[in-house]
């Protein structure tokens, strides 16, 4: 990936922060001034650590046009069980390798 792509990522993803917001949603935060994430609450079918940053953006950006919610929250936040999307029990057990 080019220096271009880095920036274009890094700048459009900034831009999506501010139109979700700019700070962390999660009412319960206690560390606002944590990094924040962009976050989907219904879970998402890829992952991030596959993609590069472009993709990455290129993604949220599509799942925000197909009416995905996205919402942002510090990485304390993002972390925290209550954020998490709930499995059903088979999507669990698949997780661990069961």
């Amino acid at each position: 990936m080019g220096r271009k792509d880095k920036e274009w990522a890094r700048r459009r993803r900034a831009q999506l922060v501010q139109e979700l917001g700019g700070k962390c949603t999660d009412p319960k935060c206690t560390t606002p001034d944590a990094p924040l994430e962009i976050d989907h609450p219904a879970g998402r079918d890829y992952d991030v650590r596959r993609l590069s940053p472009d993709q990455v953006v290129r993604r949220y950006l599509r799942d925000q046009a197909e009416g995905r919610k996205l919402r942002v929250l510090c990485k304390v936040c993002n972390s925290h069980p209550r954020n998490q999307p709930s499995r059903r029990k088979g999507e669990a057990e698949d997780a661990a390798g069961f």
